[in-house]
């Protein structure tokens, strides 16, 4: 049942992104072109400037994830009821101040960006709408943490598959008839609320099975207290986390744009962005070990929370090795058939050293989400801050040394001592593993797996000419067959296999009949 659970949750976070991927990259061009550069242009900015505000989520619902996992295995629904009444208090008063800062927003937008007058009432409607989707999308977390909690994925990544194609259908047909982002920004509204009032309902009704009742105690006592500290306990470090990460993967464009020409962000953004792809992959395989580790640790079952280290770890290297070993020795390859010659060297040499870095940014999302399941991140926060801190001043030295690729190396340096090195130290320490054997355990029989597929994408990269974008994505799925074959008997010990065949065999039998 539990790895029925798995694969589900994970097939449904992996369509889920490639939903997202896919709608973007064939919704920006008819987005752009309808709008104009000015209009894109402010409705960019409208939803980078006001993204800062998820923030104000604190970390609360990754508490709710935990509380839900953890109490229910511990059969104390009154304890979650506790955490959830709670949370909605919390994320009332952090609508509010959403709401608030919105309006502040919609008045001076205007001015501090230079908006043109004829856009500046449009541009100042849609900063409120933005603002008031941002709200709701508070209160609703609490629902999306109570299905995570419950390890329903599924759910929640059902309903946004469906708000992300419904989405991008309102925005063909609102700009195919004139409107622009006003529209845009009252239909992302709508349809987020619509989406938000389902993940409740399913919420609600998968929680009753459990004996949770949502009741919200406006009374302010003592046990309220008690709850509220614990809430901010776990999330106070939760948010030093996520601002840690959003300087080391987001802020690298902006010291490329303050010490060097705006045209040299282009060649970092085009192969950030394929690393970014890859790194999503890795969080949403990940994402879905905190509550079962929550679980784990409420039972005091340490065999599984270790075989889960040593499972996630295995599972995010084997997804990644491929798409990592193609962008080191096909990066370039690919980059001029998509963009252009012209970025060829500098972007496959940045992305290069990002896909290296990625070989061991990969387990340590396994990694990250125990620490979360087992209460055990506010060491990883301090981590997390210690490495954006470095990221920054040693990207800014060798930015004057080697340019683009400096900033690269800054990022890559850092990133790679924490996730190598001192994060796995400091996990395999608080699980009570060897770290000699959780090395070996990760890292052998997945590294293992890669070597044929390594030498054929070197065959394919030193012999042969690739002419244009269907050539390459069919020898790269080629080579990718082979792997999954050989990781299947290589990755995969006996009695894995067994289960894995014993899952398929229902299916296959199916077919055949």
């Amino acid at each position: 049942m539990e790895k029925n659970r798995i694969i589900r949750n994970l097939f449904s976070n992996w369509t889920g992104l490639l939903v997202s991927i896919v709608v973007s990259f064939f919704l920006a061009p008819f987005v752009v072109h309808s709008l104009g550069n000015e209009l894109y242009g402010v409705w960019t900015i409208i939803n980078q400037f006001t993204g800062y505000m998820y923030l104000f989520d604190l970390g609360v619902r990754e508490s709710v994830i935990r509380s839900t996992s953890h109490s229910l295995a511990k059969k104390d629904p009154k304890a979650l009821e506790e955490v959830l009444s709670a949370s909605f208090i919390i994320y009332f008063f952090i609508s509010v101040v959403t709401v608030l800062i919105s309006i502040v927003l919609a008045l001076y937008f205007s001015s501090i960006f230079g908006v043109e007058e004829e856009v500046a009432k449009a541009a100042s409607v849609s900063v409120l709408l933005v603002g008031v989707t941002i709200a709701q999308f508070f209160i609703f977390n609490i629902f999306s943490g109570v299905l995570m909690g419950l390890q329903r994925y599924d759910i929640f990544n059902i309903v946004n598959i469906l708000t992300t194609l419904l989405k991008a259908a309102a925005f063909v047909i609102l700009l195919s008839n004139g409107y622009t982002i006003v529209a845009m920004a009252a239909s992302q509204m709508l349809l987020s609320f619509l989406g938000g009032l389902y993940l409740m309902h399913a919420a609600k009704k998968i929680a009753a099975t459990h004996d949770v009742r949502f009741k919200v105690r406006l009374k302010i006592d003592a046990a309220f207290r008690k709850v509220t500290r614990k809430i901010v306990n776990y999330s106070a470090f939760v948010l030093i986390n996520n601002l840690g990460q959003k300087i080391v993967f987001m802020t690298d464009a902006i010291v490329i744009g303050i010490f060097m020409p705006v045209a040299s962000v282009t060649f970092y953004a085009i192969a950030g962005t394929l690393a970014e792809y890859l790194r999503q992959l890795v969080v949403v395989t990940a994402r879905v070990l905190m509550p079962m580790v929550a679980r784990y640790s409420a039972l005091d079952d340490h065999h599984r929370i270790n075989k889960t280290v040593i499972d996630g770890s295995k599972l995010t290297l084997f997804i990644s090795y491929p798409v990592v070993l193609v962008f080191i020795l096909l990066g370039g390859e690919f980059i001029a058939l998509w963009m252009g010659e012209e970025f060829r060297e500098l972007s496959g040499l940045v992305l290069l050293i990002l896909a290296v870095t990625q070989i061991f940014s990969a387990p340590h999302q396994t990694l990250t989400s125990v620490l979360y399941g087992l209460d055990k991140h506010k060491m990883l926060a301090f981590f997390r801050i210690g490495e954006a801190i470095t990221n920054l001043g040693l990207s800014i030295v060798l930015l004057h040394y080697y340019g683009v690729a400096g900033v690269a190396l800054g990022t890559a340096i850092p990133h790679i001592i924490l996730t190598a090195v001192i994060l796995p130290i400091y996990t395999t320490r608080v699980i009570g593993m060897n770290l000699m054997k959780y090395y070996l355990s990760s890292y052998l029989r997945p590294t293992l797996a890669a070597v044929p597929f390594l030498l054929m994408v070197l065959y394919i990269s030193h012999s042969m000419t690739i002419g244009s974008m269907t050539q390459f994505f069919g020898l790269v799925i080629a080579a990718s067959t082979v792997y999954l074959t050989i990781s299947f008997w290589i990755i995969f010990n006996a009695s894995e296999r067994q289960q894995i065949y014993q899952k398929i065999k229902p299916i296959l039998a199916k077919r055949s009949n």
